[in-house]
């Protein structure tokens, strides 16, 4: 699992929402330390205390395009403006009906003694696929990218990240093409992606010493057990009814893989592959990776969201995926609080919770146990 680092990263997932600015809160009147987190990440503990270590108590709120509230706090940096990436950690509640109801917020219905749901995915529309896109080509000099992603779109980025909208399911052709920028010789390979099935397929290949191709060796994700084809060029066929490809007379051929897991997902992937020693400037090859873009319910109420950012700047949230049945988030204290410098009333919470924050997929989460803490969050007067 991931390593923790003591400095929190900053809570800025919660941002793409906050259509106001974020100032400082005025400045502790005495040593009492009245807002902090206590808890652990993956078994990293940790202590953020406002008014020390240059930590402090932060509040704000937005409305969205359906006139729902969010009420945020984050212990962040005293230095941290509206759009800073700056150490910290937030949370964020949502309001539990929208504005048009009454004009105004509800925050003594919505931030208030309770267990919380975490908002998530579960009643999420599917808007697109995000595509991961990773070069492999082979290159003797430098070369030149190309990309089209087979829905209009290009780019020649390296290793390009791309969305699909989900109108595309459930397949794309994706094309290569890299340009030797010496020679200005180029090749081009292009893949089906497969942008709704849950198997993956890709292979390595090694040669003896004599340029015969000694091994093809498939690699595949899905549900076993696995049936495989191979296209040399005629087609797909199975490994032990073709003859062993010939490299004596070529540099490169493109040979691609097909599996076909046990519940019928189906999966190719297409490569040069390339004889050592080639005469040749260059093989075009990608790979990629795939997760679904969603829309979170706009109408999703009386919810809360945990986000942060680590000191590499990568983003972790609690909404990105759906909460295990042992997550949970309890507000077990509310009280009035002195307003913020921008005249804004605030609220005290005290809170204790468990819950996985995720980052790139399902799979990459660390998980955040807040033991005992205390936060402000701001609110429309």
């Amino acid at each position: 699992m991931r390593g923790f680092h003591y400095i929190w990263g900053a809570f800025i997932g919660f941002l793409t929402l906050v259509s106001c600015q974020e100032i400082e809160e005025p400045e502790l009147t005495s040593n009492e330390v009245v807002f902090y987190l206590n808890g652990d990440v993956d078994g990293n503990s940790f202590l953020i205390q406002a008014g020390e270590e240059d930590y402090f108590m932060h509040t704000s709120y937005s409305q969205d395009s359906v006139d729902v509230y969010e009420f945020y706090g984050r212990l962040t940096s005293t230095n941290c403006n509206g759009n800073e990436v700056c150490p910290g950690i937030g949370i964020s509640f949502r309001d539990n009906q929208t504005s048009s109801t009454n004009g105004t917020s509800n925050i003594e219905a919505s931030v208030t003694p309770k267990n919380y749901l975490f908002r998530s995915q579960v009643d999420s529309s599917l808007s697109g696929y995000r595509v991961q896109f990773t070069d492999n080509s082979y290159a003797q000099n430098n070369v030149s990218y190309f990309w089209d992603f087979g829905d209009g779109s290009t780019s020649t980025d390296p290793n390009p990240e791309h969305i699909y909208d989900a109108s595309f399911a459930p397949s794309v052709i994706a094309c290569l093409t890299v340009t030797d920028l010496t020679t200005g010789s180029s090749s081009t390979i292009c893949n089906v992606v497969n942008l709704t099935g849950d198997c993956y397929a890709t292979f390595t290949y090694s040669f003896a010493n004599d340029s015969t191709l000694q091994a093809l060796n498939s690699i595949e994700f899905g549900t076993s057990p696995f049936t495989y084809l191979w296209n040399f060029g005629s087609g797909y066929l199975p490994l032990s009814s073709q003859p062993t490809p010939d490299f004596t007379t070529v540099d490169s051929m493109r040979i691609c893989v097909q599996i076909t897991d046990a519940n019928g997902c189906v999966s190719s992937m297409c490569r040069y592959v390339v004889a050592p020693n080639p005469q040749i400037d260059c093989a075009a090859g990608f790979e990629w990776t795939k997760s679904t873009v969603n829309t979170p319910n706009l109408l999703d109420l009386s919810e809360v969201s945990l986000n942060y950012t680590d000191d590499a700047g990568k983003v972790w949230t609690s909404n990105s995926y759906d909460q295990p049945n042992s997550s949970y988030f309890t507000v077990s204290d509310v009280g009035n609080y002195k307003e913020n410098n921008a005249g804004e009333p605030t609220k005290h919470v005290a809170i204790t919770g468990n819950c996985l924050l995720y980052g790139d997929s399902q799979y990459d989460f660390v998980m955040l146990t807040i033991s005992e803490g205390s936060i402000a969050v701001a609110y429309p007067k």
